[in-house]
């Protein structure tokens, strides 16, 4: 009877041990919406909440792997990344509430990708997949380089061949510079520029390098923010930092809260983020006041 009751308490405890986690996410430009992928146990959704309503609700009928969902930029549109089989980019028209376009790329795992303000494309990191010695283990990611998608002809193209140890984020400081984020060897670590036009190698990557540096070396910048051709807000070592490259300064904005930052946003210097933390918060405030808000991203129908 005693073993009944033992295998009864680990599948009650089984039952309200569900996973519920918070991705990552981004803003409309006009501020009224929030995109961002959640966690239910294995499986993930796309939400689209309504900040005026605060209402979240799934872009599909179904959870599986999706991820990492951003706004193309004045298009009214969503895309966001579904890992099945081989990669594909998804592509959400808000009006219609329907997906419009599932594009396949090359196999491998894409680590971050942004719809380009200044072109009709999609840059994005890439990862070569290589199998575990074990049978039930996840893949592991090596040899990361720098893709585009062209949302015209629906081609990619290999825009680095670096197999770099490791590249987290990607973005676009202009219409003629990517910034990456990197982490290697001590002279691969940090936040780099390349101009788009290049074939881009280790030897044209421009590190962004601080005089006022710390221990840290720059080595541990990641999530940039461009907040102007001059000034890169990003997360290091826990904090959340200002870099002014033309007086290559760092000023720290936010002190550490033992938590590291999974994604963030701006809209002007306004500044959104959320954290490793398990709180389904995203943390929004002002770059002047540094007044902290929270939403809370947690889907009021998932129980």
């Amino acid at each position: 009877m005693k073993y009944i009751v033992f295998l009864f308490l680990i599948i009650s405890c089984g039952k309200n041990n569900i996973e519920r986690k918070l991705g990552r996410f981004d803003i409309s430009v006009d501020e009224s919406k929030i995109v961002y992928d959640y966690k239910v146990d294995s499986l993930t959704n796309i939400y689209l909440m309504d900040i005026s309503t605060d209402e979240s609700l799934p872009l599909l009928n179904k959870s599986g792997k999706f991820s990492n969902p951003k706004f193309i930029y004045g298009a009214g549109k969503v895309v966001f990344i579904n890992h099945i089989n081989k990669p594909e980019f998804w592509i959400y028209d808000i009006p219609t509430k329907k997906i419009i376009k599932k594009i396949t790329v090359t196999p491998g795992f894409i680590v971050d990708y942004f719809p380009s303000k200044f072109e009709n494309k999609i840059y994005y990191i890439q990862a070569s997949e290589f199998d575990s010695y074990s049978p039930i283990a996840r893949k592991s990611f090596h040899n990361f380089d720098i893709y585009q998608l062209d949302l015209k002809s629906f081609q990619t193209e290999k825009l680095s061949n670096m197999h770099s140890y490791s590249m987290t984020e990607i973005g676009e400081i202009n219409k003629d510079n990517l910034i990456v984020s990197m982490q290697g060897a001590k002279e691969e670590s940090g936040l780099f520029t390349v101009d788009k036009k290049t074939k881009i190698t280790l030897q044209n990557l421009k590190k962004i390098s601080i005089e006022n540096d710390t221990l840290r070396n720059s080595t541990m910048y990641g999530n940039p923010v461009i907040l102007s051709q001059n000034k890169i807000l990003c997360s290091s070592s826990y904090q959340l930092v200002l870099l002014n490259l033309d007086k290559k300064e760092e000023t720290q904005i936010l002190p550490s809260t033992g938590y590291h930052y999974r994604t963030i946003r701006n809209i002007g210097d306004k500044i959104f983020y959320n954290q490793t933390d398990n709180s389904n918060n995203i943390t929004y405030f002002n770059l002047n006041d540094k007044k902290l808000n929270s939403i809370n991203l947690a889907p009021k129908n998932i129980k």
